[in-house]
């Protein structure tokens, strides 16, 4: 597939007129296009191909309806909008299937990469630790560089180098089950702390999604499984009931995805192609439901891809598999693959899953 589409592209960079400005702008765009369609050529599995191919192509019919509408003054100014944030969100496509290759590629052992996630978790709870006891590290070491605020998070909040306690919470939720073998489980306590501490309904799920599948799929119950899994419920409970954060009781985030499923669902070709890479929600933006957010860009045959390669992701090593498990719930009440650190972590296991697979059958 990738040398078919290196000659596509070889034959359409330089006639691609793309654009109503400049033609070097046209060129720009088809360049863009064949990129995104090239580094979704180099990815292990079928499925993804696919799916960043039909991303490609959106983008590719977006620039063509862009041209399309030179004769209307207001189309063109929409068009354009939609044009500039389908790039940004193929771009960001493009980048994560080149973390996806690059981790499918390398000859690191994985539990040397594992380790060195787990110090970078570490360091992360070392910062949110100062945080909830009210000397933020973070604050400290970057008033020297430059001056850092919050954005409105209150700075007892753990957010680690995040900015954010959902986004810290997700990103220490997707990492959890790599703290579940040898010493690496005195990590444990402190990460349950941190997570009670964040309030994150979602990713409380994620970790005992996460933790669940980590044991399940191996029936190798023992009694740090069940001291885990008990925490964990304890945590759950606290948040859900105790503390009265209760994930369900955002309506604003309801709203959204009520309002995403009645655009998509009143427009068969929306349900079908979706509306496209530049589309958003009109009530929330991001979306706080990355698996809804697919449905409303690319429609059933998106989803459907997505939905059929998490289905069929390699289990043949149970932390991946886990990690894999807890950002796929996690995306269900947030956007962890519009977040970096959370998107180059989920990149990498998804890399290194296939690795896995390739290497057990070879």
């Amino acid at each position: 597939m990738l040398d078919r589409v290196v000659m596509v592209a070889f034959f359409a960079v330089p006639v691609g007129v793309l654009s109503l400005g400049h033609i070097l702008n046209g060129h720009l765009n088809t360049f863009i296009a064949a990129g995104v369609a090239m580094s979704g050529a180099m990815l292990p599995h079928r499925l993804l191909r696919l799916f960043v191919l039909y991303a490609a192509l959106w983008l590719l019919w977006l620039m063509a309806a862009y041209v399309g509408s030179a004769s209307d003054p207001f189309a063109v100014v929409r068009a354009a909008a939609e044009v500039e944030r389908a790039k940004l969100a193929c771009v960001w496509i493009m980048f994560a299937a080149v973390i996806v290759s690059a981790a499918y590629r390398t000859r690191y052992p994985l539990e040397t990469i594992l380790t060195a996630v787990r110090v970078t978790v570490i360091v992360q709870l070392v910062f949110a630790v100062s945080q909830m006891l009210g000397t933020d590290l973070l604050l400290s070491v970057m008033a020297l560089i430059v001056p850092t605020e919050y954005g409105g998070i209150s700075p007892v909040m753990p957010t680690g180098t995040l900015g954010n306690q959902d986004f810290f919470a997700g990103y220490i939720a997707m990492a959890t089950v790599f703290f579940l073998k040898g010493r690496w489980r005195l990590v444990l306590p402190v990460i349950a702390w941190v997570l009670i501490r964040t309030h994150v309904t979602t990713a409380a799920f994620a970790v005992v999604a996460g933790v669940g599948a980590y044991y399940i799929p191996g029936l190798s119950w023992d009694r740090v499984a069940v001291v885990v899994m008990l925490a964990l419920a304890a945590a759950c409970f606290y948040v859900f009931f105790i503390d009265g954060r209760a994930f369900w009781t955002d309506s604003a985030r309801f709203s959204a995805w009520r309002d995403v499923l009645t655009r998509v669902v009143s427009e068969p070709k929306a349900l079908v192609f979706g509306f496209g890479p530049c589309a958003r929600s009109r009530l929330l933006h991001p979306l706080h439901n990355d698996w809804l957010a697919v449905l409303l860009k690319y429609g059933l045959i998106g989803l459907s891809l997505l939905s059929a390669y998490a289905w069929q992701f390699y289990r043949g090593d149970r932390q991946l598999f886990g990690a894999f498990v807890a950002g796929c719930v996690h995306a269900l009440g947030n956007h962890p693959m519009h977040l970096a650190p959370a998107a180059f972590l989920m990149c990498l296991v998804i890399g290194l899953g296939e690795r896995q697979k390739r290497w057990q059958t070879t």
